[in-house]
């Protein structure tokens, strides 16, 4: 499921990531890569942020 669907507060694995090679690296710089648990801080109007890492 996109990481769109997921409620704050709650924990999810990602599993895969789309896009341009350029954004994936990108995303994969901040520590979004395959395996990694994240954590929906807080979603609002479309943003989100995200503990990655315990960032």
């Amino acid at each position: 499921m996109p990481l769109t669907f997921v409620k704050q507060g709650e924990f999810t694995v990602i599993k895969k990531i789309g896009g341009q090679d350029s954004v994936r690296q990108h995303l994969a710089n901040m520590g979004f890569v395959v395996g990694v648990n994240v954590r929906v801080v807080s979603e609002f109007g479309g943003n989100m942020i995200v503990c990655v890492k315990d960032s």
